[in-house]
């Protein structure tokens, strides 16, 4: 994985949040940048955005703390009108009949914009909230735009919902690929029967020609359920398990998942919070980190996107960074000290990374 070089940021960050409107279910409340905002010395050189109408702007300088001008809602942005129409704009174009098969909603998708797989598969929908990387959650925000919209697949929201029509969908997969597994959902959630999970890794199982990544906040509940799944052995190589960490309270998922019958774990910490210090990557295949994005995107300092980069490198642990996160997901880049991390774990190094 070659040496690394430190990351140079400067001394000031002008952050610009714009403000989208909340769905109109929820009460819309202001986000706390103070109080998610860390008083480290380092800041973020990707954090910056041009002011405009409904906007929150912090400025912060080596060794003082932040001031703000406060929310201001002055205008409704077209973003807003946009997010107001956007359930009949569906109804609209599809007509209620041809849906879209592609997108973060992942009714069938298999293209995706997530950098580190190629496609996404939710047999189940819906979720709750357990720790603080929920708080903002994407795939909450995305359904419940479209609750009560007759005939869309998230006319329910974001409430749990198992979809057993979709799981053959990866064994009509012809093209192997790198399949996220539950974008939109927790495939451990409490809510979810064994038995469908058991149809799940069935699937999973058969189609054997792609790599499955299963993702979850719930990891005492995975771990319990692989070693009674895959007693006296272990879960194949093309299925890779991992958790979320996006603060050091969360830290106890990696020894769960230490602890589980896996050929292939790995880490995602995004939304990354805070510093994670000495992580034991014992074990542990592969390392993703992001920042959080969002109308209330959280900060995520430099400092610690390095210094789990070098943890990395020092474990030949591959590493792979996705976003700085922001307003949007792209909108402020993946360059990490001038260069993108897109390494996989080595069961993959022979095929092209997404």
């Amino acid at each position: 994985m070659g040496g690394r070089h430190p990351l140079q940021v400067p001394a000031i960050i002008q952050l610009d949040v714009t403000l989208s409107r909340q769905s109109q279910r929820h009460e819309s409340t202001p986000c706390n940048f103070r109080n998610s905002l860390p008083a480290s010395s380092v800041v973020n050189p990707i954090w910056q955005e041009s002011p405009g109408n409904g906007a929150c702007r912090l400025q912060r300088s080596r060794g003082q703390g932040f001031v703000g001008s406060g929310l201001v809602a002055r205008n409704v942005t077209s973003s807003c009108v946009i997010s107001i129409l956007r359930p009949f704009l569906f109804v609209i174009i599809s007509g209620r009949s041809s849906l879209s098969r592609t997108g973060i909603g992942g009714f069938m998708a298999d293209r995706t914009g997530i950098e580190w797989t190629d496609a996404t598969w939710n047999p189940v929908t819906g979720c709750t909230k357990v720790s603080r990387g929920c708080d903002n959650c994407y795939a909450a925000r995305f359904a419940e735009r479209f609750r009560g919209v007759v005939g869309h697949p998230y006319e329910s929201g974001f409430d749990l919902t198992l979809r057993p029509e979709r799981l053959d969908q990866p064994l009509r997969w012809q093209r192997s690929r790198l399949v996220f597994v539950n974008s939109m959902s927790d495939l451990f959630h409490k809510d979810v029967p064994w038995e469908f999970v058991d149809r799940v890794f069935d699937v999973m199982e058969e189609a054997d020609h792609h790599f499955f990544q299963v993702l979850t906040k719930r990891s005492s509940l995975m771990r319990n359920y692989l070693l009674r799944r895959y007693a006296g052995s272990t879960v194949p190589k093309h299925i890779w398990c991992g958790v979320s960490v996006e603060d050091r309270k969360a830290l106890s998922r990696v020894k769960h998942l230490q602890d589980s019958p896996v050929e292939v774990r790995f880490l995602s910490m995004e939304p990354l919070l805070e510093s994670l210090g000495e992580v034991d990557l014992s074990g542990i295949h592969w390392v993703i980190v992001g920042g959080e994005s969002g109308p209330c995107a959280r900060y995520i300092d430099p400092t610690w996107v390095v210094e789990i980069r070098d943890l990395c490198d020092g474990r030949q642990v591959p590493f792979f960074f996705k976003q700085w996160g922001g307003f949007r997901p792209k909108s402020r880049g993946r360059d990490l000290g001038g260069e993108k991390y897109s390494e996989m774990p080595g069961i993959f190094a022979g095929r092209q990374s997404p």
